[in-house]
């Protein structure tokens, strides 16, 4: 009887620390994304994306100019993971605050520069790994004035 308790209670707290783990990956995920974009870093922002979120990182990529190459290393950006909410196994949600960022224009008009801003992110788990679900270039819901 203690064999089968011990063996329930380890099945038990293997599988808590499974879920604590899997909560940890995506609210990192969603940091370690948002602190590569931000920083204009694309190609290590893209580690961290959904496999049909890449076309937009690279058309950005594609359309950076030296002006805002130059404006992004200039600027103190800051990454902070305000809150994570697992919404099941596979969905998660990111909120996101940065300070003093550039948000990317259209094509041949240049970036402008932000105080701050908030911003919601999606995650999906696939193939045990959190990712960044891109539908659109992302938009902070809340800017402060410059």
């Amino acid at each position: 009887m203690k064999q089968l308790f011990l063996s329930f209670s380890l099945m038990a707290a293997a599988l808590l620390m499974q879920a604590c783990e899997s909560q940890a990956d995506g609210d990192g995920t969603a940091l370690r994304w948002a602190d590569a974009y931000f920083h204009g870093d694309y190609p290590d922002a893209a580690d961290y994306v959904t496999e049909e979120s890449l076309p937009l990182l690279r058309l950005l990529a594609s359309n950076m100019t030296e002006a805002d190459i130059k404006q992004l290393q200039e600027l103190n950006t800051r990454v902070e993971l305000q809150d994570y909410t697992p919404l099941g196994d596979t969905l998660a949600t990111a909120t996101v605050r940065v300070t003093d960022y550039m948000q990317p224009d259209s094509i041949g008009r240049a970036g402008s520069v932000h105080a701050e801003g908030t911003f919601l992110l999606s995650l999906v788990r696939r193939n045990g790994r959190w990712k960044v679900r891109m539908a659109s270039l992302p938009r902070s819901g809340r800017q402060n004035p410059d």
